[in-house]
């Protein structure tokens, strides 16, 4: 990096980034909310009885599960700007934030690489990529361009980086499929999974968390940065409203106008681009970080305007914690519960009415296990942080 071109001071950081006052509750509760979701998503009772908001789309579209890692990666850019800012008025230097991020990166990825090598046996077996492999990649470069760039270029590279993968996707041809194909074998990223990481993927031929398909998940990050940036301006300037005896609530009229905007485009933009989580397609990002706005933007009327702080009591907890439920939960579920989950759902859980009920009894019953064992962290004031 061109130390002439990057951020030389703690202040000149600051000024970067946004003020760090009070926190913001709406955020952690709609990171507690999407990491319920994913508990949900990742435990039925029987993955072959799923109502089908929970199953993922086989191809091209999206159900309910498809929403829940995008929401995460655009929260995880939220977070970085506010956690950011506050270390920045601790003291951090420019050269330690950047050190930090590369740490929490590192330390992601080998826990991702760990959770899968938990469940192979041979490193032949061994997948590469994952959800929190993903996590640090993107966490890390969304942090370098947060650190030592402004939002105005958080924008142009969210953008470029949205139209580069298209164009990628649409025009680069590849061997024995052409150009513009989007299946599953006959797509550049797969096509590219295949050359650098066969045998080690998720499925044969392709992988959701893929190489190629990563530099769009950037753009999800940096989308969940902006907006972030954009809402403690907001609520920066209602707290000074607040004072004033007055109520401005025109800005946040326009975050929710920009969220309704991107899932149009992103809507549109699919007509030509299929929404498509395994591949990440551009489409795809923008619809998902809309959406994901329109879900802060409640949550933020909620809890900050509203102050109906009782209504994330059940998630709040969870989002203080989001790494240390998610992998407990998933060794958990992966290991010793799976023991009993064979000997109890077709003898018990099955039983509710149809099997798909009783499939997301089981999910529920789990989530609610886990619900408790954040609260109690909570309670104890135990937060787990890289």
């Amino acid at each position: 990096m061109n130390t002439g071109q990057a951020i030389h001071s703690a202040a000149d950081l600051q000024a970067s980034l946004v003020p760090a006052s009070q926190r913001l509750i709406s955020l952690d509760v709609f990171r507690g909310m999407t990491i319920a979701a994913m508990i949900l998503v990742n435990n039925p009772g029987s993955w072959t009885a799923r109502y089908s908001p929970l199953r993922h789309a086989a191809w091209h579209g999206w159900t309910f599960a498809d929403l829940v890692f995008p929401f995460f990666l655009y929260i995880v850019g939220a977070s970085l700007v506010l956690s950011q800012s506050r270390r920045v008025m601790r003291g951090a230097s420019h050269k330690g934030l950047l050190w930090h991020a590369l740490w929490r990166s590192v330390v992601l990825i080998a826990i991702g690489l760990v959770l899968n090598g938990i469940f192979f046996s041979q490193f032949q077996q061994l997948r590469f990529s994952g959800i929190l492999q993903r996590i640090g990649v993107v966490y890390f470069l969304a942090a370098v361009l947060v650190l030592s760039t402004s939002r105005r270029t958080w924008a142009i590279i969210s953008a470029a980086t949205l139209l580069g993968y298209w164009a990628m996707m649409s025009l680069i041809p590849v061997p024995g499929y052409g150009r513009g194909n989007l299946e599953p074998i006959g797509n550049l990223a797969s096509y590219i999974d295949r050359l650098l990481m066969s045998g080690h993927m998720w499925q044969p031929t392709w992988d959701p968390e893929g190489l190629l398909s990563t530099i769009p998940a950037v753009a999800t990050v940096l989308f969940g940065a902006i907006a972030a940036a954009w809402l403690r301006d907001i609520h920066g300037s209602r707290m000074g409203a607040a004072d004033r005896k007055e109520t401005k609530l025109s800005p946040f009229g326009g975050f929710v106008i920009a969220g309704f905007a991107a899932v149009a485009v992103g809507e549109l933009w699919g007509q030509v681009f299929p929404l498509n989580k395994n591949i990440w397609t551009s489409s795809f990002a923008l619809f998902t970080a809309g959406l994901a706005t329109l879900v802060l933007a409640a949550c933020y009327w909620a809890m900050e305007i509203k102050n109906w702080r009782r209504l994330g009591r059940i998630f709040l907890p969870l989002g203080m914690n989001p790494l240390a439920i998610y992998v407990a939960s998933e060794l958990v579920g992966g290991g010793p519960l799976s023991w009993a989950q064979d000997r109890l759902f077709d003898s018990w859980f099955a039983q509710f009415g149809s099997a798909e009920l009783g499939s997301l009894l089981w999910a529920v019953l789990y989530l609610s296990f886990w619900v408790a064992v954040a609260k109690s962290m909570y309670r104890r004031a135990v937060f787990i942080r890289l």
